[in-house]
């Protein structure tokens, strides 16, 4: 009976505070690794949904433009590849929800920025862009917003595409999974930080 007990007992003090010590020390070397781990998928996931809607823009800009449609040049964008402010085209979170409220439009400029916007739904699919379906912001949101309220405010992800007169992408800046991407002249720049900004109002201007 008495060696039963003995039997029975159970951890003692330094024994729960060697497992706790090994817990700690497991917990100090996986968390890092892990939470890397996760912001490289969030960068992985950002950057391919981006190279998705450069794929597809690309292209469909280029059908459009031979097709005989004019492009939509009514804003302004400073340019950091040596051609200063130029004209270009923009469209933004309200051009994907506008696509889908407008499919018919006629209007030769107009036509052309529904063209891409709906590259951009065909890249990202309705399970990405089906929340911007509803956005109520305005044609310049995201335009110099802060990433992380514009997703608290819209729970979308955040868009902005400019283009310039030959249908060429000059800059996409594009918010979701957490992440910003700067997409500009082929180079991906990424901010995870909650100060994050999209491209304001000294860059791209409107009439």
């Amino acid at each position: 009976m008495g060696k039963n007990k003995a039997n029975a007992k159970g951890f003692t003090l330094i024994e729960l505070v060697v497992v706790i010590a090994i817990i700690g020390v497991l917990a100090a070397i996986l968390v890092p690794s892990l939470m890397n781990y996760m912001r490289k998928a969030r960068r992985a996931a950002a950057i391919q949904e981006v190279k998705q809607i450069i794929n597809c823009t690309t292209a469909t800009m280029a059908d459009t433009l031979a097709e005989g449609n004019t492009l939509n040049l009514n804003k302004k964008f400073k340019t950091k590849d040596g051609r200063g402010e130029i004209k270009a085209g923009c469209l933004t979170n309200w051009s994907i929800a506008n696509y889908v409220s407008n499919k018919n439009e006629t209007d030769p400029g107009k036509l052309f920025d529904q063209r891409v916007a709906g590259a951009i739904i065909e890249a990202l699919g309705d399970s990405i862009v089906g929340s911007m379906y509803t956005f109520s912001g305005s044609p310049r949101n995201p335009i110099g917003d802060g990433c992380k309220q514009f997703y608290k405010t819209y729970k979308c992800p955040g868009l902005i595409f400019c283009y310039d007169d030959k249908g060429a992408i000059l800059m996409i800046d594009y918010y979701n999974h957490g992440v910003l991407v700067h997409y500009e002249n082929g180079d991906y720049d990424v901010d995870f930080e909650d100060t994050a900004k999209f491209t304001g109002y000294d860059i791209i201007t409107y009439p």
